[in-house]
């Protein structure tokens, strides 16, 4: 909204779409009432009176006059409801070739519902782009003078690209200019990369466009670029692979060199056979918004046993979470890695894998992973997307201060007592609200009276001692202990502690001004980072979204979800940054440029599919990014619910290309499947790579994992066990009450 202006069409936009979208079926539907042979029959009036209708319409959309042709709408929606299975009868109603009566039908009930929306819909449109920049104007005046990273980025794009002495003076100041990720830059970062080597500030003008961005490029040998348009997976920060495309061009058009890095280091050469195979089929390469394919080349020569890539397809009665846990067991202790020092290879370990799947907003897709592993018993962390502040714990800590700190706050001690420290239920919570403590259980009432005590020191006692209070007498230790991931919980809460202290060295004040602190620190986002999710050495499955995993390699990964998500139409402001297009597209109502037509190859589209277009590509590249992240095995898991995704239309699409093999028979879960070889298309002497696809019709058994050789046990026949020694009931010193105090406090779990 404040790059410029925007043009989100006229009338003749829609207009236009809707002659070259409907004028055929409308001449279908002319042919077919003429066509008639029994003008008596009870169905010819209801179609004579359809085309009548009809026929005004498309008289008021050829003059241009988009009122009229909007205001027959709910008559000719009315009038295209016929049934047309009432005239089976092709001597008296016989069909023009290329479409059904039904078909023709549907198409024009599109015409019609398209006719009612459009005005209505344009303005709905616009108005929401009018309250977005009222709501951006008022974001803008409550910063005040705080920058958020976009006005880092505006400003400083303006000031370069705005001022030529400081252009030329900042440009001086750098030799070379090397930048990594390329795919990944925005088009303001674009422009700013062309000032600083160039020294010429009109070449990043931020309203003129990438064509203005790429642009005046001179400064020969200064400017290196590394980037792969393949893994251009961030559209929603901005980052623009058009962007990147035309920049390029542009560079070799003025003299610059392009140099392809085509060596793989990090998968085994069958596996890169495979995904060459695939996803030279997959990335066509045909529009500015997709990268061709560019076969690799594997560095390693370690070719490994079995297939390199494999596609379970699940049936209705194998949920998928419980797959991938038998799936993992089998993996776990039979599947060889190699590590990336080279050394010889090994049975994959927990650590060894990567279950990688398309983010979901409700979380659903994780949190049934995490049951369905947690019921196998296998370990596993989760990268957190959350910062310390906003983790459940410190939240928590920070409802049980709130309730110390405002003892009278019904709210505030309900909050409380559902938190970690004492684990209550709405079910023991509920009587205290509607009885008082009278009606409360034991563990209720005990809770309370900590909060009471503790409430009643908060005056007197420093902010250290109150936590070590409630930590000592709630248990929180004992119970975070033995949650799924205790150890970053309890590590947490012990950076919250040490913050306390800080906090109360710096004489900063009471228990309400830490709170003001926490909400503070959580509102900003302030950079206080969690102790990290695992170690490098911690034996655990890694779980991550394929966004998080970008960067990182594993000997074996796991691509779940394949049948869900990421067939969302384009929604929102869309921007053609290279072709000068926007427009605010929305299920129900679109500005009139979302119809205007965008050369396609020898044909044209609709900016609206050129943008679902563009998006799926995205997708594309996603599916991808995931694939290269294994190093030795890559598992493709497709579940049997779900209404499909553009990952897997994409998979099955590459996979089209690859002949029938033989059977073949996974060694992994024993289960058989098809052998199927991708052809190259570089030569007949280089493979193509191959896919093995196994049909699952039912559940892998979720055992634990063979050990590589049996434990000895021979010792234990001639052992004789002997009393153990009583151990002391209290591993520290302390008084009776305190043991006391501190068993008590462990019911709270």
């Amino acid at each position: 909204l404040g790059e410029g202006p925007l043009d989100f069409g006229t009338p003749s936009d829609f207009l236009d779409y809707a002659r070259r979208e409907y004028a055929g079926v409308v001449g279908w539907f002319r042919d077919f009432v003429g066509g008639i042979t029994d003008r008596s029959h009870e169905m010819t009036p209801v179609f004579e009176e359809a085309l009548g209708i009809l026929s005004r319409a498309w008289e008021a959309v050829e003059r241009d006059d988009l009122d009229s042709a909007c205001a027959l709408a709910r008559d000719g929606m009315s009038a295209f409801g016929f049934r047309a299975d009432r005239t089976r009868s092709r001597k008296v109603f016989p069909m023009p070739p290329g479409a059904t009566l039904a078909e023709t039908r549907d198409v024009l009930k599109g015409f019609w519902r398209e006719l009612a929306e459009v005005p209505s819909g344009d303005a709905a449109a616009r108005f929401l782009v009018e309250r977005s920049r009222v709501a951006a104007s008022a974001y803008e005046e409550a910063k005040g003078s705080r920058l958020d990273f976009m006005d880092l980025l505006l400003r400083a794009n303006r000031l370069l690209c705005g001022n030529r002495d400081v252009a030329e003076r900042v440009s001086q100041r750098f030799q070379y200019i090397f930048v990594d990720e390329f795919q990944d830059t925005d088009p303001l970062q674009a422009g700013m990369l062309n000032v600083l080597s160039t020294g010429d500030e009109s070449a990043g003008n931020v309203e003129s466009g990438a064509a203005q961005a790429s642009s005046s490029l001179s400064g020969a040998g200064r400017l290196f670029l590394v980037g792969d348009p393949k893994q251009s997976i961030y559209g929603f920060r901005r980052a623009d692979v058009q962007v990147y495309h035309r920049f390029r061009e542009e560079l070799i058009a003025r003299g610059g060199e392009a140099i392809g890095l085509v060596r793989n280091f990090r998968s085994r050469p069958d596996l890169i056979a495979s995904i060459n195979g695939l996803f030279g089929h997959v990335l066509s390469g045909e529009e500015d918004f997709q990268p061709e394919y560019s076969p690799v080349v594997p560095h390693r020569e370690d070719a490994g046993e079995g297939s390199p890539v494999t596609l379970f397809s699940l049936g209705e009665e194998v949920p998928e979470p419980d797959f991938l846990c038998g799936l993992i067991r089998k993996i776990a202790g039979n599947v060889a890695v190699r590590d990336k020092s080279g050394a010889p290879e090994r049975a994959a370990e927990f650590r060894d894998i990567a279950v990688l799947y398309r983010s979901d907003t409700g979380g659903g897709v994780l949190a049934s992973y995490r049951e369905a592993l947690n019921r196998a018993g296998i370990p596993h962390v989760v990268p957190s997307r959350k910062g310390f502040f906003a983790r459940q714990e410190v939240q928590d800590l920070r409802m049980v201060l709130a309730a110390i700190d405002a003892p009278a706050d019904p709210s505030a001690r309900y909050a409380a007592l559902k938190t970690v420290f004492f684990g209550l239920s709405d079910e023991e919570i509920l009587p205290v609200l509607a009885r008082g403590e009278d009606g409360s259980s034991l563990r209720t009432r005990d809770a309370l009276s900590l909060l009471a005590r503790l409430s009643a020191r908060r005056g007197r006692a420093s902010l250290p001692e109150l936590l070590a209070d409630l930590f000592r007498e709630s248990g929180v230790e004992f119970v975070a202990a033995r949650l799924p991931e205790g150890e970053r919980i309890l590590a947490n809460l012990a950076k919250a502690a040490e913050l306390a202290r800080s906090f109360e060295w710096g004489a900063r004040g009471s228990v309400k001004a830490f709170l003001a602190e926490i909400r503070r620190k959580t509102e900003e986002e302030r950079p206080e980072h969690e102790f990290p999710s695992f170690e490098e050495k911690e034996d655990a499955v890694r779980i991550s979204t394929i966004h998080l995993s970008k960067g990182l390699e594993f000997p074996v990964v796991i691509l779940a979800n394949l049948a869900r998500g990421g067939k969302k139409p384009p929604e929102g402001l869309r921007v053609d940054r290279v072709r000068g297009l926007s427009a605010v597209i929305f299920p129900g109502f679109r500005t009139y440029s979302a119809f205007r037509h965008v050369p396609r190859g020898a044909a044209t589209v609709t900016f609206e599919k050129w943008e679902r277009e563009k998006q799926d590509a995205e997708e594309k590249r996603l599916l991808y990014v995931a694939a290269t992240r294994a190093r030795d095995r890559l598992f493709l898991v497709e579940g049997a619910k779900g209404r499909g995704s553009v990952l897997k239309e994409s998979l099955h699409a590459g996979l089209s290309r690859a002949g029938d093999g033989e059977a073949a028979r996974c060694e992994v879960t024993g289960v058989s499947g098809e052998k199927r070889t991708f052809v190259s298309e570089r030569s007949s002497d280089d493979p193509g790579g191959d896919l093995l696809q196994v049909a699952v019709s039912s559940p892998l058994p979720v055992a634990a994992s063979p050990l590589a050789s049996p434990p000895d046990l021979s010792f234990a026949k001639e052992w004789t066990p002997t009393a153990p020694e009583p151990s002391p009931l209290l591993l520290t010193t302390g008084t009776l009450k305190e043991f006391h105090e501190r068993g008590r406090g462990r019911q709270f779990g």
